[in-house]
């Protein structure tokens, strides 16, 4: 006896009044979505749907009905996986040392702001810069066959001392 509206959260009710306003009766369905459902003992379960509009012989629309996956053990993993991330970003962004990640194509992707105080630069010109812009001469080769090795090997990284320019030209020895 219950419809989608009475097992559909109140916070859900608009939006889904306007998916089916706006996809389902003119179109026939709807795009997969979620929301939330109201289980028989009361708990509240994620769910991605995707709503169907079944006509009567004359074209008028006669009822609906909906593909539900349960999803909340999926909601589950993406909220630990963003807390993790989180807790990851905090632990990068409030070190002590320098934390850079540059891409095969030697893009930087990611530098905490202990690397742009080190080299004495902006964080968005910390982003904008490459290894070969950054390394010295003499020690680009070094560093450049210490990534492909640890990459082909997947042995993991050794340390390698490696000279940075900073802004003023000069520069300052690390140890990646």
């Amino acid at each position: 006896t219950l419809t989608y509206v009475d097992l559909t959260p109140e916070k859900w009710r608009e939006v889904e009044a306007v998916i089916v306003a706006d996809q389902v009766l003119p179109h026939g369905h709807s795009a997969v979505y979620e929301k939330e459902y109201i289980r028989k003992d009361g708990t509240v379960i994620a769910v991605e749907l995707r709503t169907l509009l079944m006509r009567d012989s004359g074209g008028q629309p006669e009822a609906m009905w909906a593909i539900v996956r349960d999803i909340s053990e999926r909601k589950r993993h993406e909220e630990a996986l963003h807390a993790s991330e989180a807790r990851y970003r905090a632990l990068a962004e409030n070190s002590a040392d320098w934390i850079w990640h540059a891409d095969l194509q030697n893009n930087t992707t990611y530098s905490n702001d202990r690397g742009a105080q080190m080299l004495g630069v902006s964080a968005d010109e910390m982003r904008s810069l490459t290894p070969a812009a950054l390394v010295h001469p003499d020690d680009l080769n070094r560093l450049t066959s210490t990534f492909q090795t640890a990459v082909a090997t997947q042995t993991g990284w050794r340390n390698v001392l490696v000279r940075f320019r900073r802004k003023d030209g000069s520069y300052c020895a690390t140890e990646s």
